[in-house]
């Protein structure tokens, strides 16, 4: 790895040994009661909507794997079937009320922040990280061009989890701490 990735790892060793303090020292914010309708509704919605991509892509995939064969066209399709499945995986369960919301601590009106989503992120980024090296996939084999970024997508997730703990720790100090490591 380059120097700047080397970096990328540090920081987020660093990122995850400041959650794990932050876990065991500090406290994280009451539950949110309050479930908005509207919002459960719109995460029913979008579940459904991804369903039709994810659809097209498995599609596509099949006709692929019976016709060419071409490595590349099969790892990104793969690649994006578990994206939307992702998705689909935290929408559904945001739109059945398992969402696991907390009141946004840093936030002014204390709106709520959803643990599922923030999970779903943290493979969703990383993922979409490695969609973008697809034309590397045409000289190197997917687990090389996986390891090449791996440091950038354990920063991803690294920061999924400090920005959603900064948002829901109750020490404002800590909070903005962890947002601003997050960053």
């Amino acid at each position: 790895w380059p120097p700047t990735a080397r970096w990328c790892i540090r920081l987020t060793f660093f990122q995850i040994s400041s959650c794990v303090l932050t876990h065991l020292g500090w406290t994280v914010g009451p539950a949110y009661q309050a479930y908005n309708q509207d919002e459960i509704e719109l995460f029913s919605i979008a579940r459904y909507v991804l369903m039709i991509p994810l659809m097209l892509v498995t599609v596509y995939n099949l006709i692929e794997w019976c016709t060419r064969r071409n490595m590349r066209a099969l790892v990104i399709s793969h690649v994006c079937m578990f994206e939307f499945s992702v998705k689909i995986s935290y929408y559904s369960l945001l739109s059945t009320g398992y969402g696991l919301a907390y009141q946004n601590q840093r936030a002014y009106d204390l709106r709520p922040i959803y643990a599922t989503r923030w999970i779903g992120w943290t493979f969703a980024i990383p993922t979409l990280l490695f969609m973008n090296l697809y034309p590397l996939l045409d000289h190197h084999h997917p687990l090389e061009a996986l390891l090449r970024i791996l440091p950038q997508q354990a920063a991803s997730a690294a920061y999924c989890w400090a920005c959603f703990l900064g948002c829901v720790v109750t020490d404002p100090l800590m909070g903005w701490y962890l947002n601003t490591l997050g960053c």
